[in-house]
């Protein structure tokens, strides 16, 4: 019986993925702590380990670096399902020797054991006698193998060099037709340099290839062809429940630790706080993530990215980034009222605006959207802004306050007056943060503010609580009045 070892400090997390993995034949075992996991691989032998890389105590990388220089698990099989709203998380993974990664908050059982499967059929062959029992009643119903190699995983591929720039469109225009901008029926993946067509997607590249998470906007589970058995779908429902059980009590724990953060007055006294939080915010996105609550583990995803920077970083803890999390928690609590609702499920596109005359800036946003795999269209020129904006709507509109000619604000007001763009959600990008500069956003009809200079994290997080708030429902049609 082949052995894997899970090492991952959410022991409801660890839980689920055990009870899938011991369903399909395999022998597990888990660790809660980096280094408790380190000892226990030496003595249980794993043929393959899990491993999340946010834990603790000690760094996910330090252990895959210690495994790899361990004569007797240098050549065991890493698979990391982390968190990798932080591309460099990614990558350091990959140079500590990991074999395959996985976003955290798109993964499922299911899609992790195709993973798993793959690493040891490559060298064992167990795949195939492992696919055979799975067939039989009372056992979890898999892909075929052929189909298993094309698989659409969430997964990271391997770095070869640091990511190039990502060009954003530039939109020019004759002075008598503003361009119509039509947006695809589902959202491609952003083309990564250096990728090869036709490259085995479970596979890093072999040379030139560029860091790719998937983590917004695709489906988690691994589809089949064959209907899910009764064993599955228990599993399934036992996952859900335990999800929905959960729910109240971590809304609590956030909005607690919220209200101490916002009560707590030095960083020595935010530190702990912050790792509360941190930990609670990183159960709710591993357990939103199994039981495919997509809305909710990539909005919780994003959040635990920037608790963990603020925990590196608590100077970078201003009334911005709280204002930021309070409003994320907000839309968390719409999320768990609205998760059964199938029509809730991530959007396919968004169409968003940033306007700024200032170069470094305008990429900083940009660069920031692309973290949460959202595109934007960028505009130096506020005239042009608007005349692109009378045309096309927009799901969000960045703007810069303090611009030549006409500022954010001017700027605002005139997007009001457009039917196509009156209800656009507005966030203004500015360094004024006073009392006067808030109130004045608000009066040009703009929704929501962030403080120069942000974390890239925080901006993502911003945008995703407004890309992935439930849509209130359409109102019914009034009465027919007849003439």
């Amino acid at each position: 019986m082949k052995k894997i070892l899970i090492i991952e400090d959410d022991v409801v997390f660890s839980g689920i993925y055990r009870r899938k993995y011991e369903d399909s034949g395999y022998q597990v075992e888990v660790a809660v702590e980096g280094n408790a996991g380190f000892e226990k691989a030496q003595t249980f032998k794993p043929d393959v380990i899990q491993l999340d890389l946010m834990l603790a105590r000690v760094n996910g990388v330090e252990i895959i670096k210690k495994i790899r220089a361990n004569p007797i698990l240098k050549a065991v099989p890493v698979m990391v399902v982390s968190s990798f709203y932080r591309p460099e998380t990614a990558k350091d993974a990959w140079k500590a020797g990991a074999n395959k990664c996985l976003a955290k908050n798109d993964c499922t059982p299911e899609v992790a054991l195709t993973v798993i499967d793959q690493l040891l059929a490559r060298d064992t062959g167990f795949n195939t006698e492992m696919r055979k029992r799975r067939s039989e009643p009372n056992t979890d119903i898999r892909m075929k193998e052929e189909e298993a190699t094309t698989a659409n995983v969430p997964l990271v591929s391997r770095p070869a060099a640091e990511p190039a720039p990502i060009a954003m469109p530039k939109i020019s225009m004759p002075p008598s037709s503003p361009p119509k901008i039509s947006m695809p029926p589902s959202s491609p993946k952003i083309p990564m340099p250096g990728l090869p067509t036709g490259m085995d997607p479970l596979s890093p590249p072999s040379s030139g290839g560029e860091v790719e998470v998937t983590r917004f906007w695709s489906k988690s589970s691994v589809e089949t062809k064959t209907p899910e058995n009764s064993h599955s779908a228990e599993l399934r429902t036992e996952v859900r429940e335990e999800f929905l059980k959960r729910v109240p009590k971590l809304e609590n724990e956030m909005r607690d630790r919220i209200n101490s953060l916002i009560k707590s007055k030095t960083g020595p006294e935010q530190i702990p706080i912050l790792d509360s939080l941190s930990t609670t915010v990183s159960a709710l996105t591993s357990l939103a993530g199994v039981t495919g609550v997509t809305r909710v583990a990539h909005l919780s995803g994003a959040l635990e990215v920037l608790i963990k920077e603020l925990q590196r970083r608590p100077q970078q803890l201003t009334s911005s980034t709280l204002r930021t999390i309070t409003h994320t928690v907000d839309c968390l609590t719409l999320l768990f009222k609205d998760s059964a609702n199938p029509s809730q499920e991530a959007p396919q596109t968004s169409l968003i605006m940033v306007v700024d005359d200032e170069p470094i800036s305008r990429r900083t946003v940009s660069n920031a959207l692309i973290k949460a795999n959202l595109k934007s269209i960028v505009f130096d020129d506020p005239q042009l802004a608007l005349r692109v904006a009378g045309e096309n709507k927009f799901d969000l509109i960045f703007l810069d306050a303090e611009m030549p000619g006409m500022n954010g604000f001017e700027l605002c007001k005139e997007l009001r007056k457009l039917p196509s763009n009156k209800n656009a959600t507005v966030i203004f990008v500015t360094s004024l943060t006073n009392f006067d500069s808030r109130a004045q956003s608000s009066l040009a009809g703009g929704n929501d503010l962030i403080a120069k200079p942000f974390l890239m994290i925080e901006l993502a997080v911003k945008a995703l609580t407004y890309i992935l708030k439930p849509k209130p429902p359409a109102a019914p049609p009034g009465p027919f009045v007849k003439a």
